[in-house]
């Protein structure tokens, strides 16, 4: 017995996935899309004799018909079957093209030459009902060829799916009428306006999706670089008209090579996920990497290997959408013949810069560096051609640049492309081709490192080139930075900087360290001047420093800002470091720079600033500002206390709080410690004498819309377990922190100052913080088990799941860097209450916490406690450091 179309498919489809597998159908998404073919022939010839089943058989011979004659003239007109009205059904879109990854949709049109009739319901229940049954997702549509040809003239996306049009089964002729209309009322004179079209949906492609041929997660689909660019370049090389051909066969044939690529790359993918899925994330490509066989060696791993060969594709495709879009969809298609020559070894064609005839890159390297100048200068883009011939070239470069004049040629191109405007493009094309690898070796070493850290979204080389664009940005007037690159005496030193600061990558930590000497070395060979290659020691040296500093310790101490000022040194330097460390942020992704964090390295900036030219750290003694902010509060807080009263608290308030909190802020802790009395008296009225007072703390939360978080602010009577229990209910309501203060005043009352990250969207903010004040105060007296409901949180299926990416832990203790407190400095790979288990690790060994900076690097935390025994002194047994480490690294494992 023969098996019915859908199971046929499913038999087949299973078959063709484990071929696929064991590495023998490489050909997998044609073949796919082959057995949806024979899916739809045999289900429509099933549906068909079924159809025919179901007539009324006719007579068998001439008695019979004559006889049964006035019956049938009687009877009414039988309703129009599927056999009656002719129609062709048609693959449109990915399946059309026969590109059906795994999880691929089913895009099928029934299409009828004139009115579809009522018929034709029966005939897409028979046709999609089975696909539906075996889980299968169709993009489907039932239409008259009017219809269809109308729809496209109103959304070029259905424009676009039927551009793919192909013929599955039915009546052939229908299908090519409607190709035939097409053509004559669709086609012409739309060429150019679905190319601005397409343009702009590129530049949505960019923002959305990105530019797939440096990410570190590329969409394979829809990032630039993706299928959707050789998609691009096939529908406009279509539309082109006029005798000659629109684009050269050689660069189509390399086109679809690397769109068979990618469909390998998205199946294994779908195949991985279990699902449509088109965002190659870092969990699956290690699996990816070993299954298209790279193995990786000593200095390279397989996933790397993989990621730059995906990389390289990827960046072929994007370059020719942008070489030939110029010419695609245009009225006489493209000339064989360059239009220009612009000098001995470079023409200017249509679809891009070509070396000129016979030209060879052992003969003449550093042609190579011309006609990236010329890029740089017209601009235009590299022909295809024109970049394999570069690639090929790259060794014999990388010797004629080695040293002497031709080092010094590549060092003066170097410059010109780093701070020439508009050089994006070109830079670009240098680094995809391996040009600057070329150009500098040290360079090539890093270039394809990933750093699996969910932070950085590029690798080294993509990372460093996304740098120094951003470095191009803040030359722009309008740049939040353009003061301080203005103010540059030498602002090609700082890009320099940008090119070597991830130079030391990949060396087993200390990268500045490393990186310092391998740029010098670097520096050196291209014959830099010894003030040149002096800044850039210093700014790959540096790049961290601000950043580091303004998230990870006390901008209040003034020993911290003086430590910063004596290792920047010079005014021009601080500036230099401030658009490297802010363009270095903004390329390594969106965790890694925002208004917060911009907030503290700005006030880290001007602090510092302030101290190299001349000035102090503050306008006057640390006494004098204490006695002006006592005074001031003692006017403007006389409405909420007594004389007396009043100045009991601002006796009670510590040196460190006066010169931490400005005078609104004190005024606002005095308003929330008056609201806290009033709440503790209220609770000794109404609560045994023992219990009186525990759980009792008064929290204010306000948006701060300036740099996108919240302030939290808790007044309570000193507890051991204040800040623990904060954390955790802020940990169970999803509430980020970013920083925490804590002021403990000598008659037992603790401010908290907390900056929060809510995932709430303001709708109901007010209702999130009533459920974060009622948890603290049943968590303070013991109604709230906060282990539990944590372990409770984890186990929940809805709780994120991280990747594993081999982060080591770390819990180190400093004694250096602050005068007054030990410092814990932990590294950990992030999860759900996380700070809750420190804190609390923190308070069983004893530890008071006067201040956390909580930095959240992709999956890797990097938080900062100030700590004091109880005693009030820091950390000073060696045995007593030792324990400490080992109880937190534990608390992190």
């Amino acid at each position: 017995m023969s098996l019915s179309a859908a199971d046929a498919l499913a038999r087949e489809r299973g078959i063709l996935t484990q071929a696929f597998l064991d590495g023998t159908a490489p050909d997998f998404s044609q073949r796919h899309a082959q057995l949806f073919d024979t899916y739809f022939r045999q289900r429509l010839a099933e549906y068909q004799a079924a159809d025919q089943g179901a007539r009324v058989p006719a007579a068998s011979n001439a008695e019979c018909d004559q006889a049964a004659a006035p019956e049938r003239a009687a009877a009414p007109e039988r309703a129009a079957t599927s056999e009656d009205v002719p129609f062709a059904v048609v693959a449109v879109g990915g399946y059309g093209r026969s590109e059906l990854s795994v999880h691929s949709d089913i895009d099928v049109i029934i299409l009828y030459a004139h009115d579809v009739p009522e018929s034709s319901k029966e005939l897409a229940k028979a046709l999609f009902f089975p696909l539906w049954d075996l889980n299968h997702d169709l993009g489907h549509g039932v239409r008259c060829i009017a219809e269809c040809l109308e729809l496209a003239t109103q959304d070029f996306k259905v424009f676009a799916s039927l551009l793919d049009a192909r013929f599955l089964a039915g009546d052939a002729g229908v299908f090519e009428a409607f190709l035939a209309d097409m053509r004559q009322t669709l086609l012409p004179g739309r060429g150019e306006t679905f190319k601005n079209w397409l343009t702009e949906q590129n530049a949505i492609r960019a923002g959305v999706h990105g530019d797939a041929s440096g990410l570190l997660e590329p969409n394979l689909k829809d990032g630039l670089g993706g299928l959707r660019d050789a998609h691009q370049v096939r529908w406009l090389n279509a539309l082109g008209t006029g005798n000659r051909p629109a684009l050269p066969e050689e660069e189509l044939a390399v086109l679809e090579g690397h769109v068979v690529y990618l469909l390998q790359v998205r199946n294994h993918l779908h195949l991985l996920s279990g699902r449509k899925n088109d965002r190659l994330g870092l969990d699956a490509q290690r699996e990816l990497a070993e299954r298209l066989g790279f193995t990786g060696s000593a200095e390279v791993m397989a996933v790397e290997e993989f990621l730059a060969e995906l990389h390289r594709v990827m960046a072929e495709i994007r370059a020719l959408r942008l070489a030939a879009w110029s010419v695609l969809a245009r009225e006489g298609g493209w000339s064989a013949e360059p239009s220009l020559s612009l000098d001995n070894a470079v023409n200017f064609t249509p679809v891009g810069l070509e070396f000129a005839p016979g030209w060879k890159a052992e003969d003449d390297p550093l042609a190579i560096l011309d006609i990236f100048s010329h890029a740089m200068r017209l601009p235009a883009p590299l022909a295809l051609r024109a970049r394999r011939r570069i690639v090929s070239g790259t060794k014999a470069l990388c010797a004629a640049v080695a040293e002497g004049e031709g080092a010094r040629r590549a060092y003066a191109f170097l410059l010109d492309a780093l701070m020439r405007p508009g050089s994006e493009e070109a830079l670009a094309d240098m680094l995809e081709t391996g040009v600057l690898a070329a150009l500098v070796p040290e360079f090539g070493q890093v270039q394809h490192i990933m750093q699996y850290d969910g932070y950085h979204i590029h690798p080294v080389g993509w990372h460093t080139l996304e740098t120094i664009l951003e470095l191009k940005n803040t030359a722009k007037p309008v740049h939040p930075q353009h003061e301080a690159y203005a103010r540059l005496k030498h602002p090609e030193r700082v890009f320099l900087g940008a090119l070597f600061h991830d130079i030391g990558k990949g060396l087993g930590g200390g990268h500045s360290e490393k990186g310092m000497d391998i740029a010098r070395q670097a520096l050196t060979r291209l014959g830099a001047e010894e003030a040149v290659a002096s800044d850039v020691d210093f700014l790959v040296l540096r790049h961290l420093v601000l950043s580091d500093t303004a998230t990870r310790r006390d901008l209040s101490d003034k020993d911290v800002v003086a430590a910063c000022a004596a290792r920047v040194g010079t005014l021009d330097r601080l500036d230099m470091l401030l658009l490297l460390s802010v363009a270095d942020a903004v390329a390594t992704g969106p965790s890694a720079w925002n208004s917060w964090k911009s907030g503290l390295v700005n006030e880290l900036y001007l602090k510092v600033r302030a101290v190299l030219a001349g000035g102090g750290l503050f306008d006057a003694s640390d006494a004098q500002i204490i006695m002006g902010l006592r005074d001031k509060a003692r006017v403007e807080g006389r409405h909420l206390y007594g004389p007396e009263h009043l100045e009991a608290l601002l006796d009670a308030m510590p040196p460190r709080y006066l010169l931490n909190r400005g005078l609104k802020e004190i005024l606002y802790d005095l308003g929330l410690v008056a609201r806290l009395e009033e709440a503790l008296e209220e609770d000794r009225r109404q609560r045994p004498s023992h219990l009186a007072g525990v759980g009792v703390a008064v929290i204010e939360i306000e948006a701060l819309p300036e740099n996108g978080t919240w302030s939290l602010t808790l007044a309570a009577k000193h507890h051991p377990a204040l800040f623990t229990t904060v954390a955790g209910v802020l940990a169970l309501h999803d509430i980020n922190i970013r920083s925490a203060d804590f002021f403990l005043w000598e008659n037992g009352t603790e401010i908290h100052c907390y900056h929060i990250v809510s995932p709430t969207d303001g709708l109901y903010a007010e209702e999130l913080w009533a459920r974060v004040r009622r948890a603290v105060s049943y968590a303070l007296r013991g109604k709230l088990s906060l282990d539990y409901r944590i372990q409770e949180k984890r186990a929940s299926p809805l709780a994120p799941r991280r990747a594993n990416l081999g982060i080591q832990h770390q819990a180190m203790i400093n004694n250096t860097s602050s005068e007054y407190y030990s410092l814990v400095e932990i590294m950990a790979a992030d999860r759900v209450g996380l700070l809750y288990d420190i804190a609390l690790c923190l308070e069983t060994l004893g530890l008071q916490v006067h201040m956390a900076k909580i930095s959240t690097d992709g999956h890797t935390v990097l938080d900062v406690f100030s700590v004091r025994e109880a005693d009030g002194k820091k950390i000073a047994e060696p045995a007593r450091l030792e324990e400490i480490s080992r109880v937190l690294l534990e608390c992190l494992a």
